[in-house]
């Protein structure tokens, strides 16, 4: 059984080894960055978030990272 684990758990990896060379956008491709104010706001509301963790206060840290990103007129 653990024998057959490895061998998926190996074809698995090795099929998706050289999706992981891809390049990560179109965007990032052409060179275009991310809006400085749209950094700040993503660093500074998980900042916020994180301090209320999914398995502890459920849906809470989801619920305040996007009333964060509201307030500094972001998309989530």
């Amino acid at each position: 059984m653990l024998k057959h684990y490895i061998a998926a758990m190996t074809l698995t990896a090795a099929a998706l080894a050289p999706l992981s060379l891809a390049p990560l956008s179109t965007a990032h491709a052409r060179g275009a960055g991310i809006n400085p104010a749209r950094a700040a706001a993503i660093h500074e509301c998980a900042l916020v978030s994180q301090r209320y963790p999914e398995t502890t206060f459920s849906s809470l840290e989801f619920e305040l990272y996007r009333a964060c990103m509201a307030r500094h007129g972001q998309v989530e």
